[in-house]
């Protein structure tokens, strides 16, 4: 029974390692969404500013 119950713990052991390694993958790829989002509102809003600028110095 030992050895059965060996195999299963390591089995569970390798898919949680896997699981982990899945998430923090889709961690990363959440912030790095996030960030490029970010990015782009930031490039958008100085772009804004700008034409706004301009429409006032006219």
């Amino acid at each position: 029974m030992s050895s059965i119950d060996d195999v299963l713990r390591r089995k569970e052991d390798e898919s949680l390692r896997k699981l982990k390694e899945s998430y923090e993958q889709y961690l990363k790829s959440l912030r790095d969404m996030k960030e490029q989002a970010l990015r782009e509102a930031s490039r958008r809003l100085d772009e804004a500013a700008k034409e706004f600028v301009r429409s006032l110095t006219g």
